[in-house]
């Protein structure tokens, strides 16, 4: 009689050991689950670190393009400064050769 009754120890070692399975494959699927949203945070960190990154290079461009703003206006100044001088220097020679072309008299 004693083969067909077990012992509440049995039973109970039993249950333990089911439970103890479910637990370990809700921790392995937790920890699948857990890989998977670490591997997204890293993804999502690479893509704030690129956006960091292109923001950074955005303000260092705008930077050098507003610097070459600037300079191309200095540059168009001093252009037309020039241009101004050569026309100046232009009005002195025309003025020298009509001078050096009249009969001295």
């Amino acid at each position: 009689m004693e083969s067909s009754h077990e012992r509440p120890e049995d039973a109970a070692l039993r249950e333990l050991e089911a439970v103890l399975r479910a637990v370990g494959e809700e921790m392995i699927a937790l920890r699948r689950r857990a890989q998977v949203a670490e591997a997204r945070i890293r993804e999502l960190e690479r893509g704030e670190q690129l956006a960091l990154d292109s923001a950074m290079s955005g303000g260092r461009a705008d930077e050098h393009a507003a610097d070459l703003e600037r300079e191309n206006l200095e540059l168009k100044g001093r252009l037309d400064s020039a241009r101004e001088r050569a026309a100046q220097l232009a009005d002195r020679l025309r003025f020298l050769r009509q001078q050096y072309s009249e009969p001295q008299g």
